[in-house]
């Protein structure tokens, strides 16, 4: 990770597995299946803390 740090590649959203670059293309970085895990933990979780 430090050297991803140092020498930052170009780009917005990278994803890596170890030290292999996935692409951003995979279904599992798309940001509407992202933002939708994100609602759902978020509900999960605001619900968990109020019981």
């Amino acid at each position: 990770m430090t050297h991803l740090m140092d020498d930052p590649p170009a780009g917005r959203l990278l994803a890596y597995d170890r030290r292999t670059p996935l692409p951003t293309s995979l279904p599992t970085l798309d940001p509407a299946v992202a933002q939708r895990l994100y609602d759902r933990a978020r509900h999960l979780l605001t619900a968990d803390s109020r019981a």
